[in-house]
């Protein structure tokens, strides 16, 4: 059974473009290991959360690959803090779109 390690920020849209994923932003100092199953279950989360946003419109190409890159990366920050959940990550990834009011 293979196994996943993170590493580098720069490779978190990987999972945004639809590789393996396995990758943590660069502020996490701690290394966490994704198994398959939560692989698939990020993998899940992702499709969810993109599929939610098929009704928006975007400026061009770059600004729809951030929001996709935004999305992973709020996965796979809730992953690496533990969370399982597909409802959950994708809520949660959904929710970090959101303007945050001062």
């Amino acid at each position: 059974m293979q196994y996943l390690r993170t590493r580098r920020a720069t490779n978190v849209g990987e999972l945004a473009a639809g590789a393996p994923a396995g990758h943590l932003p660069r502020t996490t100092r701690s290394s966490v290991v994704f198994g398959p199953d939560e692989i698939r279950v990020m993998r899940t989360a992702l499709d969810r959360s993109w599929e939610a946003l098929s009704f928006a419109r975007w400026q061009d190409d770059m600004d729809k690959r951030r929001t996709r890159e935004r999305l992973a990366r709020a996965i796979l920050h809730e992953a690496a803090r533990g969370e399982r959940s597909v409802g959950t990550l994708t809520d949660n990834a959904l929710g970090s779109l959101e303007p945050r009011s001062s």
